[in-house]
């Protein structure tokens, strides 16, 4: 497995929103890397919404939780809120016909409240 990632950043002022599109391999060894340039884009983006697709990762779901994890212990008044992380919806049930399940959007920290996300 390539344990590369991959980030396409593509900044909207129109509606205040950075969006990180991601591939390549996010592993509990290399989660730091795409938190670091979480930081990275938001300190250069102030005030801009961050959203991140992982739908284009082979990602685990730990190190998801692991980034998840770490962000929302992140200082609340620091630079990662609000992150959203589009991540892949779980695999169908070989036993349910029809369409992929869709993916999901995942909101941390302030983030969560607005956009009404009780997870």
């Amino acid at each position: 497995m390539d344990l590369q990632l991959s980030v396409l950043t593509d900044i909207d002022p129109d509606t205040h929103q950075v969006h990180l599109t991601v591939t390549g391999a996010l592993t509990e060894d290399n989660h730091q890397l795409l938190l670091r340039v979480l930081q990275q884009a938001q300190a250069l983006t102030a005030g801009l919404e961050v959203l991140v697709d992982l739908t284009g990762t082979a990602s685990r779901a730990s190190a998801v939780d692991l980034l998840l994890r770490e962000i929302d212990h992140h200082d609340p008044d620091g630079p990662l809120f609000p992150v959203g992380f589009v991540v892949p919806a779980p695999p169908a049930c070989s036993s349910h016909a029809g369409a992929a399940p869709e993916p999901r959007t995942v909101w941390t920290g302030a983030g969560r409240k607005a956009h009404g996300d009780d997870r």
